[in-house]
This record gives C-alpha cells, structure tokens and sequence, in this order.
C-alpha cells in the first residue's frame, strides 16, 4: 500500500513538473500554429480569441486539471503542426517503433551475449594478464 501511495505522488510529481516545463518553454503557441509572419496579422481581438479557445488564458491550475483530465481519457490533443489527433498519429506508428525496440533488443542478445561468454572464458584464462597487473598497481598506488 505504501508502494502505491509513493507511486501515485511520482505520477503527480512527475506531471505537474512535465506541464511546468511545457508552459516555461519559450516561444507562442499562435507562432507555432501561424508561423511568425501569419501572427503578426492577426489582431489583439483574434489573438484573445485564439488563446482562450485553446485555454491558455486560463488561470494555470485550470489549465493542469483540464490537460490531466484530457490525458485520463486518452485525448491526447491535435498536432499544430500537422492538424491531426496526436492518439491517432501514435496509433498509426506505434507499431512500427514497437517492431524496431524488438529488433533492437535481439540484435543487442545477438551481440551481447557471445561477447560476454567470450570475455568470461578469456578472464578464467589469462588471468594473470598484464592489463590486470597494471590495474591492480595502479589501484594500489592510490591506496585502495
């Protein structure tokens, strides 16, 4: 139970310090959604108009509440940059990166598990090599 507790206060930690860091970021949203020069066209009216929509004029806590609320019911929010659901775009690629993290974890079994049968065999065989000698004098000179 303490477990769960200490895992839920991570979960929060962890949110409130990932939403933190997303409203430090520099830069505007309406820049990221019209480019520089299609904002400095809009005016202070469009400009308020565009940002309570997005709920950016909202005080901040109503900001977290709402982004974890959206986040609770898997609405990921739209892409500026290609005006698509983000849970869609995950969804459309998640499984090829999950096919790449498989291949890579195999690739890493393929590699990494003859080298280190091959460095275990050679240890039990030269253990009385110069490059342990060397260590050794090296460590013991720095009273260790």
């Amino acid at each position: 139970m303490r477990r769960l507790a200490f895992g839920a206060l991570t979960v929060i930690g962890v949110s409130i310090i990932v939403f933190i860091v997303l409203r430090i970021l520099p830069g505007d949203p309406l820049v990221a959604i019209f480019g520089a020069e299609g904002y400095t066209k809009l005016t202070e009216a469009e400009r308020a108009h565009y940002m309570a929509e997005l709920g950016l004029s909202d005080p901040l806590i109503s900001q977290y509440l709402h982004w974890v609320g959206d986040i609770a019911r898997g609405n990921l929010g739209r892409s500026f940059f290609r005006a698509e659901s983000v849970g869609e775009m995950i969804a459309r690629r998640g499984p090829l990166t999950a096919e790449i993290g498989i291949l890579a974890v195999i690739l890493s079994w393929i590699v990494g598990i003859p080298v280190a049968i091959v460095r275990t065999v050679w240890a039990t065989m030269f253990r009385d090599s110069s490059a342990s000698y060397s260590w050794q004098s090296l460590a013991s000179g720095w009273g260790c």
